[in-house]
């Protein structure tokens, strides 16, 4: 659906069909992650009294902000890095493919598969970091935004173990639209002859989309950061009125 968020989007447009839609509540679908041990740990973190910790010194919600953002670019910059062919400045490479031709981009799958693993958890360590780098300022700025912070950490470890285990299937179907590319391209009529080599445009068109899948990812993974500096802004908004 339109109103999907970009990730689903994106592992929908690559399944080449519409993923199903749950109409059940969203609180209720996350309480199935949330057994009695985490309700009642939730539950003790709501109810208890904050203190407000000493923040490093001149620290505030603008630079909080600031930093989020120039972090996020960060982010976002050093995994697009990768994608560029022979890019020297960073530790994740573009496979390299040997010549062209079917034998050689079907030999690319599992490099390409690996790749996109490496990316993910880079990109979810940078994030984790930065989430407890924003927790960590966010708790200075008032108690209300302390106890959010803190149950924010605590609802992150509850689900973490499905985040992961959610994320860990997108090279999977990333494999298998790779291979429906290269059923495609060979069942093309004239796919191995005609101008170029098809195989490494049908490569190029798959990085492309690993691409786009990606940086959907890091949408989504990013999601609690970015809920956690909104709800920053809007607290000092409402005591700076």
């Amino acid at each position: 659906p339109l109103n999907s968020s970009r990730l689903v989007r994106a592992l929908t447009g690559l399944a080449g069909s519409n993923a199903a839609v749950s109409r059940e509540p969203f609180s209720r679908r996350l309480g199935r992650w949330i057994d009695l041990s985490a309700s009642v740990g939730l539950a003790e973190v709501q109810g208890g009294a904050m203190a407000v910790p000493d923040g490093p010194a001149g620290e505030c919600a603008e630079s909080l902000r600031a930093e989020f953002l120039r972090r996020c670019r960060f982010i976002i910059d050093s995994a697009l890095q990768t994608f560029v062919p022979g890019g020297a400045s960073t530790r994740i490479r573009l496979p390299v493919v040997d010549g062209g031709g079917r034998a050689a981009v079907e030999a690319a799958r599992e490099p390409h598969l690996r790749f996109y693993a490496a990316n993910q958890r880079e990109i979810d360590f940078r994030i984790r970091t930065l989430h407890a780098r924003m927790r960590e300022g966010v708790s200075a700025l008032s108690p209300e935004l302390a106890r959010l912070a803190t149950l924010d950490e605590a609802l992150g470890e509850i689900v973490s173990a499905q985040s992961r285990r959610l994320f860990g299937s997108i090279p999977g179907l990333l494999g298998k639209h790779y291979d429906r590319l290269l059923a495609g391209c060979a069942d093309a009529p004239g796919c191995p002859g005609g101008s170029g080599d098809p195989w490494l445009e049908m490569l190029d068109g798959f990085r492309w989309e690993m691409r786009e899948v990606l940086l959907a990812e890091f949408e989504a993974r990013l999601l609690p950061v970015t809920g956690l500096v909104e709800a920053m802004d809007s607290v000092m908004d409402e005591a700076n009125r």
